[in-house]
């Protein structure tokens, strides 16, 4: 049996993996781009790390896509190909400002159209990503109840949050790791701030921790602003 360490003993695969490694779930094209390598000679190493088992490659929608193999749960693969899409990553790191909202507040605040909101939020359900969750007089039950929120929507409107606190701490774990791949640093920096700031609120009851969020407050929405429109600008 060939040795790891002999498979990428070429330069140009080893190359190839540890970009790969670094930057899970992008296609051959966005490969061969972002690496500067002929079509033709990143298939064919491309096709060898496979046939080693040390790259995987997942179908989706026409594209092949390429991760290091059994580094990610199928989930997880699922939740870094979204994070690539410009809409389904803002509404996952809208989620975690805000964790319950609706359709009608996520198209006016990533200013994007409701039909492609709702598009995008059907999508993300229909993955077992988000849920949709009923208004009981104001409040919103989270995660089989274990979190209980005020809100203003009424009791028509259909409100969304994840699934569970699994799914919001994989989205955590994806942006944490491959977050140099995914967005610029300014816009990192920012997301991550507010990421901390929401798995400290809802991650201990600690009343110490409360008061540390609501001082923490301010500057939350001000950080978040940076990646969301105001909703009072003109």
């Amino acid at each position: 049996m060939i040795s790891k360490k002999n498979i990428l003993n070429l330069e140009a695969r080893n190359k190839i993996y540890n970009f790969i490694s670094k930057n899970p779930g992008l296609h051959f094209r966005g490969l061969s781009r972002s690496m500067n390598i002929p079509a033709t000679t990143l298939r064919h190493h491309l096709k060898y790390l496979d046939r080693q088992k040390l790259v995987s490659v997942a179908s989706e929608k026409g594209y092949k896509r390429y991760y290091i193999t059994n580094r990610l749960s199928k989930q997880e693969k699922q939740i870094l190909t979204l994070f690539r899409q410009e809409v389904p990553r803002k509404i996952f790191l809208y989620l975690f400002w805000i964790p319950v909202c609706s359709k009608i507040e996520l198209s006016r605040m990533l200013e994007k159209n409701p039909s492609t909101i709702a598009y995008h939020l059907k999508k993300l359900e229909d993955m077992d990503l988000i849920e949709a969750l009923p208004v009981k007089n104001g409040f919103v039950h989270l995660w089989d109840s274990r979190y209980v929120i005020r809100t203003s929507s009424n009791s028509n409107e259909i409100i969304y949050g994840f699934k569970n606190g699994e799914i919001s701490l994989s989205v955590y774990k994806i942006f944490i790791v491959y977050n140099s791949s995914l967005s610029d640093r300014k816009l990192v920096n920012t997301i991550l701030y507010c990421m901390r700031r929401f798995l400290e609120m809802h991650g201990d009851n600690n009343p110490k921790k409360t008061a540390r969020w609501e001082n923490a407050l301010d500057s939350i929405i001000e950080n978040t602003y940076e990646i969301f429109p105001h909703p009072y600008h003109v």
